[in-house]
């Protein structure tokens, strides 16, 4: 064990004194807000990501006839090498409400095209 009775009695002081020090460090919390503010959008043919009108007709040459509704959905996943729309949203999920059709700009700090998701963990 100890070779000399003041190193085994230093050791047990810094070994005290280190666990009175942990137990002195306050408990943490992350926390915060993921925050995505939408200026504009612009889909000038009317598709949807698949390539498709959003009213289900046909895809012609000028785009499609009936103008989209136009929703933003946000998806808060781990790290992904290729981002995929399906699976689970890990940190949270927001979806707007409509905002407009095929294109619409808004002023820059609307609310109405401000998306916060809190969370309350650790950041990756």
């Amino acid at each position: 064990m100890c070779r000399l009775q003041i190193d085994c009695r230093l050791l047990k002081f810094f070994l005290r004194l280190l666990l009175l020090l942990m137990m002195a460090v306050p408990q943490t919390k992350a926390s915060g807000v993921f925050q995505l503010q939408i200026e504009s959008v612009r889909n000038i043919r009317g598709e949807t990501a698949s390539g498709n009108c959003c009213d289900e007709g046909l895809v012609t040459p000028d785009g499609c006839k009936d103008p989209c509704e136009t929703f933003v959905r946000v998806c808060l996943k781990e790290f992904m090498d290729r981002v995929t729309m399906d699976g689970y949203c890990t940190f949270g999920n927001y979806t707007t409400d409509v905002l407009g059709e095929n294109e619409f700009k808004y002023p820059l700090n609307s609310p109405d095209t401000l998306i916060q998701l809190p969370f309350d963990f650790a950041w990756l």
